[in-house]
């Protein structure tokens, strides 16, 4: 369970949900593809859709985090005890990393499940978080083939309706599953104001600050979860969880990428001039390609946070961030 759904009710993302469903129940081909801002809230859908449809009786669900790192093998999947078992007997043996193991081992998984309890007649639903990072670049093109094709095996054999589902907030994995059909691709963004303020409520955050941390946070329910760890000091956040990460991004750019950079600051679709500083912004996960619309809320273009029609940044403090350690250097 994510660290939000321990805590708090989940929030807002009833569009997106409620079309996840709907695939879900009538099948969706090829793969979907999403991906979004860091702690956006794409781990807490995935959940609550498998949460949802787990106990269907014609549904067979399965949720994978590739980022698990080790533990028994329940910390990596949610499903069904037969599932789980299966997985633990294929995963027997390995050493790497859990999440990712069993996220590489799921076609053998599906086909060893399949083979022991059949599938015919019911919707399968496969749920993989967060692949890109744990999997890797190199492999993300193969390994989004092989989902195909377990997507096209489990049809094969009877199955009612599959649906297959990866996330990311790798932004460089979504320029190479666009180069192919295997995938469609989707994004999901932060939570808008009104989500916002229902997610503070729940949080009791002080009322005075609601509009100047949904301005530094954009909304992200990860980074409004670090604030209440803080005590909703937003000056500690910055300090803690903000500065360092900018000033390390600052310092792999030369005087040339600072210049436009600068240019970026008042208008995020600028970046599409200077592709090598906008494929490091979107490796730091500072900034994120925004394809409208998305799943389900689509933010509007919004200069103060950071928001343009084709790119935006993640948190707008990192914009704000970024701004204010340039112009201290060159003043």
């Amino acid at each position: 369970m994510s660290l939000i759904a321990a805590i708090t009710k989940f929030v807002d993302r009833e569009i997106e949900l409620s079309k996840l469903i709907e695939y879900a129940d009538r099948g969706f081909y090829p793969i979907l593809y999403i991906y979004g801002p860091e702690g956006c809230g794409k781990t807490r859908l995935l959940q609550e859709l498998v949460t949802r449809l787990y106990g269907r009786r014609d549904y067979y669900t399965i949720y994978v985090n590739a980022l698990t790192l080790r533990g028994d093998i329940r910390d990596a999947i949610i499903g069904s005890r037969e599932l789980i078992d299966i997985a633990r007997h294929v995963a027997s043996g390995y050493s790497e990393p859990l999440g990712r193991l069993i996220a590489l081992l799921l076609p053998r998984i599906m086909k060893a499940f399949v083979e022991r309890y059949g599938i015919k007649n019911k919707h399968v639903v496969i749920a993989i978080d967060d692949i890109a990072k744990p999997l890797g670049l190199d492999t993300i093109e193969s390994y989004v083939k092989n989902l195909l094709d377990t997507l096209e095996y489990l049809l094969g054999i009877g199955a009612k309706s599959v649906f297959i589902i990866a996330t990311t907030s790798e932004g460089l994995s979504r320029d190479i599953i666009l180069r192919h059909s295997y995938a469609h691709i989707e994004a999901i963004w932060n939570l808008p104001r009104e989500a916002s303020i229902e997610l503070l409520k729940q949080l009791k955050a002080p009322r005075e600050k609601y509009d100047e941390i949904y301005r530094v946070t954009g909304g992200n329910p990860r980074a409004i979860i670090e604030l209440y760890y803080m005590n909703w000091s937003i000056r500690r956040w910055i300090e803690s969880a903000i500065m360092r990460r900018v000033k390390n991004f600052l310092k792999t750019l030369s005087r040339e990428e600072i210049e436009q950079l600068k240019d970026t600051l008042d208008d995020p679709d600028r970046f599409q001039r200077y592709t090598p500083l906008l494929k490091k912004t979107i490796d730091y996960n500072l900034v994120s390609p925004i394809d409208k619309p998305c799943l389900g809320y689509t933010p509007e273009k919004n200069i103060e946070l950071g928001i343009g029609d084709n790119y935006a940044w993640q948190l707008p403090i990192y914009k704000d961030i970024i701004k204010q350690v340039i112009l201290h250097k060159h003043t």
